[in-house]
């Protein structure tokens, strides 16, 4: 959870830290771009490793390596003392996220194998409120003391994780599949893949919105302070829906909360693109698109998992990350900022939402668990 957390705060603080940390080390703005966009390369490469990794080995085991990984890159960070040094520290931590990532809903799922939404609810919450509190935090560090300061609470926060790391008495056991089970055990189903472009739409349209708000809003004569003030309210409401899904998510349909995230992103995306962009209207659209993102977050890894066997999720988790960084690439590359080209491709992602939820959750059953089928694999043998 912890680690979650620090990858979380990475993600909102080092483009914050990069001005002053471009000024101490002397690299230009291209070079700082390339420490970001290095980073990324390098998660999205070893997320899909991480993941398989995971799931044939040990999700302990690959989430500790991970994280530690992950943990000492971000200190070494703090002694690099060229730009160089910092890129390669930047590319390791990259590996690190993209190992123990995936496992942070698996893992965290298989805490609570009779409710996991709710798990993976309050995980949402906490790294929810991360995002919305600490860029604040982490500017008023950078501007009276220095980035180092600024940035110090990663490799802080990722540390501490390791007291956190699960238990063998804490996990229920994830089994190797047997001969019999092999095959049926390791094939993603259709629907699991229909989740996947379901996360790819809706965090195409909530990354676009994000991308769109940060380049355009001061154009129409809004201030940085305003739009810190309308990224806290989404990132608030975010954490303050996943709590809301952590306690009562067990008892709603998982449908219905899928259909309404999409719904409020198109509902934010509308009101962002038609009506005049005031400190008012945007912030209720930003109220809208967090609330959509929550209903997105953790009812589709739930659903995901719900679909599939647990040997699996350790790659399911991983896709579930590519799809949502794929999506939120591809909506910010195709749909130009601020038009209404993205409300017109947000309805027919609506729509397209709709859809792949009605068919994913059609008929849909409860698996069997599978001490269950092999005994009936066991009993047909002995009649043969």
């Amino acid at each position: 959870m912890l680690a979650s957390i620090a990858y979380v705060i990475e993600i909102t603080t080092f483009p914050m830290i990069l001005e002053s940390m471009s000024q101490s080390l002397g690299f230009d703005d291209e070079f700082a771009r390339l420490l970001i966009v290095a980073y990324s390369v390098a998660l999205v490469t070893s997320v899909l490793v991480g993941g398989w990794l995971g799931d044939k080995f040990s999700r302990e085991t690959v989430f500790a390596g991970g994280a530690l990984l992950f943990g000492a890159s971000a200190v070494a960070v703090l002694f690099a003392q060229s730009g160089e040094q910092a890129l390669v520290f930047r590319i390791v931590q990259g590996i690190g996220a993209g190992l123990f990532s995936p496992m942070v809903p698996a893992l965290l799922a298989a805490r609570k194998p009779h409710d996991p939404i709710a798990a993976l609810g309050f995980w949402g919450m906490l790294t929810g409120a991360a995002a919305a509190l600490y860029p604040f935090i982490g500017a008023v560090l950078t501007d009276n003391f220095s980035w180092q300061i600024g940035w110090l609470m990663v490799p802080m926060v990722t540390i501490i994780a390791f007291f956190g790391l699960p238990s063998s008495r804490d996990v229920v056991s994830y089994e190797t599949a047997t001969p019999e089970l092999s095959e049926m055990r390791q094939r993603i189903s259709a629907k699991v893949w229909a989740v996947m472009a379901y996360v790819a739409l809706n965090y195409g349209m909530t990354t676009w919105f994000i991308v769109s708000l940060s380049l355009s809003y001061g154009d129409e004569g809004g201030t940085f302070t305003e739009i810190g003030f309308i990224l806290f309210l989404l990132w608030a409401t975010f954490s303050l829906g996943n709590f809301i899904i952590a306690k009562t998510g067990k008892w709603v349909n998982v449908g219905f909360m899928l259909n309404a995230g999409v719904l409020l992103n198109l509902g934010g995306v509308g009101i962002f693109t038609l009506l005049e962009p005031t400190l008012l209207l945007t912030s209720i659209a930003a109220i809208c698109i967090g609330m959509g993102m929550a209903l997105n977050n953790a009812p589709t890894t739930d659903l995901a998992f719900r679909l599939s066997d647990k040997v699996q999720h350790g790659r399911i988790a991983s896709l579930d990350i590519i799809a949502a960084r794929i999506g939120g690439a591809a909506f910010v590359f195709a749909i130009p900022v601020a038009s209404m080209a993205g409300l017109y491709i947000g309805l027919a992602a609506t729509i397209l939402s709709l859809l792949l939820t009605a068919y994913c959750v059609r008929a849909m059953r409860k698996p069997v668990p599978i001490s269950v089928v092999r005994t009936n694999i066991r009993f047909q043998a002995d009649q043969a």
